[in-house]
């Protein structure tokens, strides 16, 4: 009795170690409050100023709602397998997924394999090199606040949610390979690749991407003696896409330094 009472607790104690080695997160962001403000805007052509005044109960007005599973497994000797799935949501509509959509917007999905001392690689809908870059340097986090030069978003006193930003960049791509090398004395380089989805002839319309690359760079240390972060980023991109219901390709290169 006593042998398999030992048994037993072996095997527990190896199957919490098992356990030990894998994760998964639930994470999100639910943005949901009051909005109320006054604005004024004066056409530049005729002249005529028109006063806005909201008072409120919106969503979305400073970070996009969001939930998200991401997980991790360790494959052992260094390795490790991940994923992420994150989708945006609208906690002031009756539609999870925003009443004017057609279902949840996909933010983020990828999976991946991860190397200690090397780095990832990873394929999915993601982020660009350009917007990681900019989100690590920028005071904002490129939340939805009016202000900010490099996203500019376009909520407004007047708008009852986030709804588009106006960024000069690519944030996110799918049918994306990606790559992340492990920080070397303080350097660290990115890219993605960016294929199509079909090969066959495009009709679709409106600013679809059909394929292209990205790279990035960044170097970050801590300044002492009071250890000041220092970042510094820079990122290239060239995709190509299709502007009409004809096919009308355009690469779009974009260098940007953060």
């Amino acid at each position: 009795m006593k042998k398999i009472i030992t048994a037993a607790g072996l095997a527990a104690v190896c199957a919490s170690g098992v356990q030990a080695q894998s994760s998964v997160t639930v994470y999100g962001i639910i943005d949901a409050g009051y909005v109320g403000g006054n604005s004024r805007v004066v056409s530049p052509t005729t002249g005529a100023e028109t006063k806005t005044t909201v008072s409120q109960f919106g969503q979305n007005a400073e970070s996009s709602s969001r939930i998200g599973l991401k997980g991790i497994e360790d494959l052992g000797g260094g390795s490790s397998a991940f994923f992420t799935t994150e989708f945006q949501i609208y906690p002031q509509d009756a539609n999870l997924g925003g009443n004017a959509n057609n279902g949840l917007f996909n933010r983020q999905s990828f999976v991946g394999l991860k190397k200690n001392g090397i780095g990832q690689a990873a394929l999915g809908l993601q982020y660009t090199p350009i917007f990681n870059a900019g989100l690590a340097t920028d005071p904002g986090n490129f939340n939805n606040l009016t202000g900010n030069v490099i996203y500019a978003s376009a909520q407004g006193i007047a708008s009852a949610s986030a709804g588009t930003s106006y960024i000069g960049f690519t944030a996110r791509t799918a049918n994306t390979l990606s790559f992340k090398t492990d920080s070397i004395a303080g350097f660290t380089a990115s890219g993605i690749y960016t294929l199509n989805n079909k090969n066959e002839t495009q009709t679709t319309s409106g600013a679809t991407i059909t394929g292209g690359f990205s790279l990035g760079g960044s170097y970050e240390s801590l300044a002492a003696p009071r250890y000041i972060s220092v970042t510094l980023s820079n990122a290239y991109k060239s995709l190509k896409r299709h502007c009409g219901a004809t096919k009308c390709e355009m690469v779009a290169p974009n260098i940007h330094w953060f």
